[in-house]
């Protein structure tokens, strides 16, 4: 189970910055407990 934003900007035609949250509900192993994880990249196309 996983849930997943995504914010992208389209600086030009060969860079793309992106801002990604996830929740992700993990229920394995003795922990049973909900993360969170935060990704900020940029791509860049040639």
């Amino acid at each position: 189970w996983e849930i997943t934003n995504t914010f992208r900007y389209r600086i030009n035609e060969h860079w793309l910055p992106y801002f990604e949250l996830r929740w992700l509900d993990r229920n394995v192993g003795p922990y049973h407990r909900e993360q969170n994880q935060i990704r900020i990249g940029a791509k860049y196309f040639f």
